[in-house]
């Protein structure tokens, strides 16, 4: 057998692309919103591989809180639009949220004020029904109101 007629046998070990720049990653997390794997498809690379870059990295950890910021501004201008735009399950998804300040929700209190939230179903129906009992606070003259 004849050295120059035997082939090298493949490489197992796995070729990496090179390493993309900063502003490459930061166009990639922007693009994706940041979402690492996005981002991470984007520029042909493997998700853990740019969790890697950006945690050792303090101007790619910056970069990926600001698309992030930067998509949660973008969902909450849309969420607005909606509102204005009479949109009943976006309505209800804000008052939920981040109307629970004033007193909308579920919870049975406001965090961020300490005050109890009100009931405005209970308070509804206390109006529209003589034989229901009234809110704490309420008069029967407030039936009628």
């Amino acid at each position: 057998m004849n050295a120059t007629n035997i082939t090298p046998m493949p490489r197992s070990r796995r070729q990496y692309k090179r390493r993309p720049s900063n502003a490459e990653i930061i166009c990639a997390l922007h693009e994706a919103g940041g979402v690492l794997s996005g981002a991470a498809r984007i520029l042909g690379q493997h998700r853990q591989r740019l969790h890697e870059w950006i945690a050792n990295d303090p101007e790619l950890q910056a970069a990926k809180i600001e698309a992030i910021e930067l998509l949660l501004d973008k969902a909450e201008e849309t969420l607005w639009q909606k509102v204005r735009e009479g949109d009943v399950k976006c309505s209800l998804f804000a008052l939920r949220t981040l109307g629970s300040v004033r007193g909308f929700g579920s919870n049975a209190s406001n965090a961020t004020f300490g005050l109890p939230i009100r009931d405005y179903c209970a308070e509804a129906k206390a109006i529209a029904d003589p034989s229901m009992p009234l809110p704490p606070g309420w008069t029967e003259g407030d039936r009628y109101l």
